[in-house]
């Protein structure tokens, strides 16, 4: 093994446990992920019995399990992704340490004694190869990129195109890190991270919503990780974990030299993989962090108020892709309303039980235009209007053996006009849009098609099946 101590910023031990994690980090990272997929399976299970037992259709939708899914699949893919390069950097971390560095980033090619023929990479590239190497826990990682890209004659282009263009925010993020740099600097990085990160994210929700069927309804279930990704920008300023002096990792003592072998305070071993860092926490930072974190968790709870201060049409137009909060028709008073505001808030309540619409969770919830018709409020039209949003059919044609045979999938959901619930009816014939002759045969209404009632209503209209 050669001792190349001297030559670089960083020991050995740095350079090969460059992803070592400490045990108590992976530890809570497991526990912390264990707990929140436990969580989200039991609130599941949760949600279903409470469903069930109202009467509502406890069938969780596979676009909110999909969706909320999402978060662990990306940290399992991530975590697999880490350990393959955690075991291929420390198979190959020893060798860049004995070559002093001149290894080829790219084609892993020792270059001491005669260059890269790919790359174009020879021992002339050294300091920057070293540079490099140490970059990771120095916290210029993309800036040492940039400048061995830009040196190298033959780089792969991809790299030359992350470099230049991608690892731009990265630099940016490191110059608001970098504690010698001047301060219009550092607040210019802040703000070039601030447009860009926004910028990227509106990006990507508008091609979510004009390419993805409900795309709206997939940005909303995203939830925490979404939120995440909203305050992320925040962490690159008030981020905690800083770069300073070596020091040992199990008990925090300072290194007196960069190549120690045991800590005097400790007498850990130094040498071995991941022994020494230079990650310090900032508990001025850390502090100036815990509203964020407070907010993160608490905003979510609040937005059926945030979102209620918004003028009306922005207000409906959020709610009108994920819902109503809980009694907000039935806290309308509609005698103390004007008629057009009155047919605003109908108007909206029908678009919320649409077929395709986010639909009205509870049942008290839905008679705000049955009171409004009993007061006159409301032109007599919105009674069949109420009746055709929550009944609805597609028919399909069937060909089996030649036969054919008409289809008919009914959806009748609560009523929006309290007892006199709409009626399905089958039987009727209209000749070129006349009148309907001889009268339904039978109908169906919103029990007849609810589990719940099936299965526990003991004395009802007979089913048509019967």
């Amino acid at each position: 093994m050669s001792d190349n101590s001297n030559t670089w910023p960083i020991s050995r031990s740095e350079l090969v446990g460059r992803y070592r994690m400490p045990n108590r980090n992976r530890n809570i990272l497991l526990i912390g992920g264990a707990v929140m997929l436990v969580g989200n399976i039991a609130v599941f299970f949760l949600i279903s019995s409470m469903l069930q037992k109202t009467g509502v259709d406890s069938t969780i939708p596979f676009w909110l399990l999909s969706t909320l899914s999402i978060p662990f699949l990306v940290l399992a893919i991530s975590l697999a992704i880490w350990w393959q390069m955690k075991s291929r950097w420390e198979a190959e971390a020893p060798r860049i340490w004995d070559a002093d560095g001149c290894i080829c980033p790219w084609c892993k090619v020792d270059v001491r004694s005669e260059p890269c023929e790919a790359h174009g990479i020879d021992a002339s590239h050294r300091d920057l190869l070293v540079a490099y190497y140490a970059s990771p826990m120095l916290d210029n990682q993309a800036e040492s990129y940039k400048r061995l890209v830009d040196a190298v004659p033959r780089s792969p282009r991809r790299t030359r195109l992350f470099a230049g263009h991608l690892g731009w925010f990265k630099r940016q993020a490191e110059t608001i890190r970098d504690h010698d740099a001047d301060p219009a600097t550092r607040k210019r990085a802040t703000i070039n991270v601030f447009l860009t990160w926004y910028a990227l994210l509106a990006c990507i929700v508008t091609i979510v919503i004009l390419v993805v069927p409900d795309g709206m309804k997939y940005i909303f279930a995203s939830g925490f990780a979404g939120w995440m990704l909203l305050m992320m920008p925040l962490f690159f300023i008030f981020n905690p974990m800083s770069i300073g002096p070596a020091k040992c990792k199990a008990c925090g003592q300072q290194c007196h030299e960069k190549d120690q072998e045991i800590c005097s305070e400790c007498g850990a071993d130094l040498r071995k993989p991941g022994a020494v860092t230079r990650k310090e926490w900032n508990k001025r930072k850390a502090v100036k962090a815990i509203p964020i974190l407070i907010a993160i968790y608490v905003l979510p709870f609040m937005m059926d108020f945030i979102v209620g201060q918004l003028p009306t049409p922005a207000r409906q137009a959020i709610w009108s892709t994920i819902g109503a909060p809980s009694g907000y028709f039935a806290n309308l008073d509609p005698s103390t309303m004007t008629p057009p505001r009155v047919e605003e808030e109908a108007n909206f309540m029908l678009q919320l039980a649409r077929p395709d619409g986010p639909g009205i969770m509870y049942n008290f919830d839905r008679g705000f235009i049955e009171q409004s018709l009993d007061l006159g409020l409301l032109p007599e039209s919105y009674r069949e209007d109420a009746a055709r949003a929550t009944v609805s059919a597609t028919i399909e044609l069937e060909e089996t053996g030649g036969d054919r045979q008409v289809v008919v999938v009914p959806r009748i959901d609560d009523s929006l006009l309290g007892n006199k619930g709409p009626r399905l009816a089958f039987g009727g014939i209209s000749i070129d849009g006349g009148p309907w002759s001889p009268g339904a045969q039978w109908t169906l209404v919103h029990q007849d098609l609810d589990e719940w009632w099936r299965a526990n209503a003991s004395s009802r209209d007979p089913r048509p099946e019967s």
